[in-house]
């Protein structure tokens, strides 16, 4: 079926989304909350929402229902016998079938900071089957479509998107005399990556604010030991701010009110290096500048802005480099603050990201007869 033929279509093609363990539970298919946050309102929520508002997609994205006639399938974090199962069924009739690549479970390296950080064998088996199997791989990191591409010829990198119109008006922030806030948000078991600038935050203690924005604490129970000592240690010694996270627009909102964002991660095991750019382009959506670890989606933001609005540290040097730059007012946070801005609106807003999205399943779509 060609392109054309997608475009003379009156009705759009129906494609269903398996989400998680949606196909463990059969009430999880009526149940799903897609607009709660994480994996289903990035890759799913927002997308589907964009993309089903714009007729000229032809394309109608929803929650698999089994007992609807799909024209594809979009599997996101789904693997397993089941997910396999359904997938030849849809192979079976001639249809075609995606999956959706945000977790690098197909290596197990490095250190594990809590238990199951890395992922299992099992998980690392079923990955590499699915992404063996489906017509369409849709990676969420170009690190992650370079390791797909060992499994899959048809794979495209889509990033995490952000509803710039949820972002509230831009409020440029400047050093006033205050202490500076170093802005966090993430989920608690995370919180262990801002060990990896612990030397940096405790020698600035006396000028900065951690506002960390994140969920249960108890989460931290889950580290490894030693971890939970050293960020208790560290909280004695940085000021603080813990507010509970309660939605991404709360989120912009403490975005907006100023600060820096930032996100250190220990790139000393292959999961982290899998990760989107969602938590450092969240902030920059507001006009946050970004101090970051060089995660390779965090590098390709960089480049895409020219450096502009983000400051890749790879040393601890480069950490004290930027901070003191930004402390001694050598920084042009005007500038920074608008590119950060703009590389969102341009490269990683949702109509962009859908676009991407839309043109990719059906290009997949035009080589069978739905």
């Amino acid at each position: 079926m060609s392109d054309l033929s997608l475009q003379n279509r009156s009705k759009p093609y129906r494609v269903g989304w398996i989400i998680g363990n949606q196909l463990a539970e059969s009430r999880f298919f009526h149940r799903l909350n897609v607009h709660i946050g994480g994996i289903s309102l990035v890759r799913f929520a927002w997308i589907t929402a964009q993309i089903n508002e714009t007729p000229e997609y032809k394309l109608k994205y929803e929650i698999y229902q089994p007992w609807r006639k799909y024209d594809a399938l979009i599997f996101l974090k789904s693997m397993g016998d089941k997910s396999l199962s359904l997938l030849k069924r849809y192979h079976g009739k001639g249809l075609p079938v995606f999956f959706d690549a945000n977790v690098n479970y197909y290596q197990i390296e490095g250190t594990e900071y809590y238990g199951g950080m890395l992922p299992s064998l099992q998980q690392k088996e079923e990955a590499i089957k699915m992404t063996e199997s489906v017509d369409g791989v849709i990676a969420d990191s170009e690190f992650l479509q370079k390791i797909c591409a060992h499994y899959n010829a048809r794979v495209i990198w889509i990033p995490d998107n952000v509803r710039m119109d949820l972002v509230p008006p831009y409020r440029p922030w400047r050093i006033s005399g205050g202490r500076v806030p170093l802005l966090w948000s993430g989920e608690a078991l995370k919180l262990f990556e801002l060990l990896a600038i612990e030397d940096l935050l405790n020698r600035y203690s006396s000028k900065i604010e951690l506002v960390l924005v994140t969920n249960d604490l108890s989460a931290l129970e889950r580290w490894h030991p030693g971890y939970q000592d050293r960020f208790q240690s560290l909280l004695g010694m940085v000021p603080h701010r813990i507010i509970p996270y309660q939605s991404v627009e709360q989120l912009f909102q403490i975005y907006s009110q100023g600060g820096v964002a930032i996100s250190p991660r220990f790139l000393d095991n292959s999961y982290n290096r899998g990760h989107t750019e969602w938590k450092i382009t969240l902030g920059m959506a507001c006009g946050r500048m970004v101090f970051c670890s060089p995660v390779p989606s965090y590098v390709k933001v960089a480049e895409l802005s020219n450096g502009k609005g983000i400051r890749v540290c790879y040393t601890p040097e480069d950490w004290h480099s930027a901070l003191e730059a930004l402390l001694s007012a050598e920084m042009d946070l005007e500038m920074e603050e608008g590119a950060a801005q703009g590389v969102v609106e341009k490269y990683y807003s949702t109509p962009v990201v859908a676009e991407k999205q839309a043109g990719f399943v059906r290009s997949v779509l035009s080589n069978f007869h739905c």
